[in-house]
């Protein structure tokens, strides 16, 4: 029994349920590759992808980011927003933000670059949040399997009917 076994069975006052082994799945009895596989090679790839990308376009990308302080700084009030927007699409699409963060302070000073960021990161975190969660669910459940079986039935007892 593994220790998330063992949590379970404390939080939840009762043995769990057998979840499904993660050996079900109909493509590892057929010999394909596991979701454990294909989830590093798609890491590994999607990496090189943005990398390799990021070095062909940095130029571009440069040219792209001086542009755009340029029009927020001009832009006034509405700078804010496409600041925040830009922001939040580039951290949804897991895009390095570290630039913007960084200009925030000096666009708009220390406290409003501040707020600003902190918010456009907390909303991109929720839309992430909200993306895996339904529309990417079935997705890392096949995957995962078992994990997220007990992760459910965890859950499901700290905060019945809310899953």
């Amino acid at each position: 029994m593994s220790s998330f076994d063992v949590l379970l069975k404390l939080v939840c006052q009762h043995d769990i349920v057998t979840c499904r082994p993660a050996s079900d799945n109909t493509e590892a009895k057929q010999g394909g590759l596991s979701g454990q596989t294909l989830g590093i090679i798609a890491f590994v790839g999607g990496l090189a992808l943005v990398l390799g990308l990021g070095y062909l376009f940095k130029g571009k990308i440069r040219h792209f980011l001086d542009y755009f302080i340029e029009r927020v700084d001009e832009w006034g009030p509405w700078g804010y927003v496409a600041y925040g927007l830009l922001y939040t699409l580039l951290e949804i699409v897991a895009l390095p933000a570290i630039p913007l963060t960084m200009t925030a302070g000096v666009l708009f000073g220390i406290v409003p670059g501040t707020i600003l960021v902190s918010g456009a990161a907390t909303a991109a975190a929720t839309i992430a949040f909200l993306i895996a969660r339904y529309a990417a669910r079935d997705k890392v459940s096949f995957c995962c399997g078992q994990l997220c079986c007990k992760l459910d039935k965890l859950y499901n007892c700290t905060c019945p009917g809310m899953l």
